[in-house]
């Protein structure tokens, strides 16, 4: 029955069941495959089975669709699955790369770990676009106890976003940031018009507004070279202006 659309199938599962899984150190018999109410819960075993067994992305994809996993929400939770997996062995990378895919895919139940990877260490490709994406992603699909702080990481990702287009904008270099609620500005500063040494300044942006006046003047300073005649209306100061806007 070479042809038989059910007969190929069935055939399919009982390669990945006698010649795949087992590679990755899972054996289990067709009767016992029958019994499992979700097919995710074999791939989910095949991901944690071995050490390092997560990394066989597209091997684990296609043992997926050998086990009937071939719909686009099926291979979605399976790229969750390894994601996961990767995020708690501590292969942030690839966990972050998949989570991208996710996010372009819509995939919301994976919105937990792309916070995390959002507001976590500096990783290759991240920049502030690629954390805001994420972060963007995570707040369209997340639970209603966890909008306000998000909403607190976004501030913090748009406020690094805002410091780097000041820094281009002076000639300057970027800032080395950390993200995870802190935000690191280095300087010395090189203008388009002349040097402009300001020392070296970092600080919490949620601190804004609580008595670093030090971190106040230099931001007020780094202003200042992108706009040196600002309008002062309404009796608004910078100082004023720069601590509410910390408090938000």
């Amino acid at each position: 029955m070479p042809s038989s659309r059910n007969a190929r199938a069935e055939a399919d599962i009982i390669d990945a069941l006698t010649l795949k899984l087992p590679k990755l150190g899972v054996n289990v018999l067709p009767l016992q495959f029958r019994q499992m109410k979700d097919p995710l819960e074999i791939i989910k075993l095949a991901i944690t089975s071995q050490d390092g067994a997560y990394l066989n992305v597209d091997e684990l994809i296609e043992i997926a669709k050998l086990l009937g996993l071939s719909s686009h929400d099926e291979i979605s939770s399976v790229q969750e699955a390894i994601a996961r997996e990767a995020a708690v062995a501590g292969d942030l990378q690839l966990a972050f790369d998949l989570c991208r895919v996710l996010a372009k895919k819509g995939h919301g139940s994976v919105w937990d770990l792309c916070a995390a990877l959002a507001r976590g260490p500096a990783l290759d490709n991240m920049d502030v676009n690629s954390r805001k994406h994420l972060l963007g992603f995570s707040l369209s699909h997340c639970d209603e106890e966890s909008i306000g702080d998000l909403l607190n990481g976004w501030k913090d990702l748009d406020m690094m976003g805002q410091c780097e287009t000041l820094m281009m904008l002076t000639g300057s270099e970027p800032p080395e940031s950390a993200v995870q609620g802190t935000l690191a500005i280095s300087y010395p500063l090189y203008s388009t018009q002349g040097s402009v040494d300001f020392g070296t300044c970092s600080g919490k942006v949620d601190n804004i507004g609580y008595g670093d006046q030090g971190h106040l003047d230099a931001v007020k300073d780094l202003l200042s070279l992108v706009a040196e005649n600002l309008p002062f209306e309404n009796g608004y100061q910078w100082e004023s202006i720069l601590r509410e806007n910390g408090k938000k």
